[in-house]
């Protein structure tokens, strides 16, 4: 029918607006690529190539962009949770009651108590102290 195709493709900015209404969902693009190739094959040709190239480029990079920025922040909380923990008296005071001091060398870090045994908790134990934000942070770094 012409009057849709008018009404689609009759103008610069009425094409502008049809294109950005197929990508964006505004219209079903089906709907537009049924008026393009009732016109013409290489114009229904060029609106799939069109459709192909927004939908599988431009949005995975807009997606990639957000996951990358997300993974930044996550990053940036992470860094910031450990700067706390290594700064938190509360920790200090834990390590202190248990009798634990944080042994390093080059190739490893490991906890020891006041008389060089390892330090070993129960897995009961491990499931209350993973119930604690500031314990659950402390594994993350």
């Amino acid at each position: 029918d012409e009057s849709e195709m008018v009404q689609r493709f009759g103008s610069m900015p009425r094409i502008m607006m049809s294109l950005f209404q197929a990508t964006t969902g505004g219209v079903d693009w089906r709907d537009l690529s049924d008026i393009l190739c009732r016109v013409s094959t290489i114009s229904c040709a060029i609106f799939y190539a069109y459709i192909s190239m927004m939908v599988f480029a431009i949005l995975n990079i807009l997606t990639g962009i957000c996951v990358n920025n997300a993974n930044k922040a996550a990053d940036d909380d992470l860094d910031n949770c450990t700067e706390m923990l290594q700064n938190d008296a509360t920790v200090g005071m834990l390590r202190k009651m248990l009798g634990v001091r944080r042994k390093s060398n080059s190739s490893s870090s490991s906890l020891e108590s006041d008389n060089g045994s390892m330090v070993t908790l129960t897995w009961d134990q491990l499931k209350v102290h993973l119930g604690d934000m500031k314990v659950r942070a402390y594994f993350k770094k």
